[in-house]
């Protein structure tokens, strides 16, 4: 029975991320693989992301993670670099190298009523960015993700959201929201699918993007 089950949950994750009957504008996939050597963690990840079955954006990441001495192991942080490659207009990719550091806390809130335990994550992250045909820049990300403990459907729902600080220009030039499910581990890989919407702030007006992500760990 479970491997029936996994069929149907396959088969639902295709529906939403093949363009054609996908419910948002865009389809990303993500893939993490983590292996940790004594205190220290090796974390890689790639990301793949299209909008009308072309692709628009892919990124490869490479980074250190650790707790911190004299905290508790719900203190982490890490340090990464990021390439990030777009379109270019004659063709080919532009790069931008992305550095950044990050600091990332979680806890859990009590059941109260109606609202059931919940497990919290929040995320600071300092990013500088070097980019091709850009100036450069620098911005700060904070995000909050809210996960129930509580099982719905064999997974966990969550929500997060994310802000997007630019330095330079000395405002908030982007915002996301996002809500799905974390699946259980199957043959130790854990799978997260959710909606994404982004709202980014360019030439003076706000510009919605949405997507359906598939995140796969390793």
């Amino acid at each position: 029975m479970p491997s029936v089950k996994l069929l149907f949950v396959i088969f639902g994750i295709y529906l939403l991320l093949a363009p054609q009957t996908s419910i948002a504008a865009g389809q990303e996939i993500g893939i993490k693989y983590k292996h940790s050597i004594d205190k220290i963690t090796i974390v890689t990840a790639v990301d793949f992301r299209q909008q009308n079955e072309h692709l628009f954006r892919k990124h490869f990441d490479l980074g250190l993670r650790s707790s911190i001495p004299y905290l508790d192991k719900s203190w982490l942080v890490s340090a990464h670099y990021r390439y990030v490659y777009t379109p270019a207009n004659q063709g080919g990719w532009n790069w931008e190298e992305r550095p950044y550091l990050q600091l990332q806390k979680k806890f859990a809130s009590p059941a109260i009523l109606f609202i059931p335990t919940l497990n919290w994550k929040i995320r600071n992250r300092q990013e500088f960015r070097f980019r091709q045909q850009k100036n450069d820049s620098k911005r700060h990300r904070l995000k909050v993700t809210v996960k129930s403990k509580n099982s719905f459907l064999n997974s966990h729902p969550f929500v997060a959201k994310e802000y997007y600080y630019d330095f330079l220009k000395d405002e908030i030039t982007k915002s996301s929201f996002e809500l799905g499910f974390q699946f259980p581990k199957i043959n130790n890989i854990k799978t997260k699918l959710y909606y994404k919407y982004t709202s980014t702030y360019k030439k003076g007006h706000w510009q919605p993007y949405s997507a359906v992500v598939l995140k796969l760990f390793f």
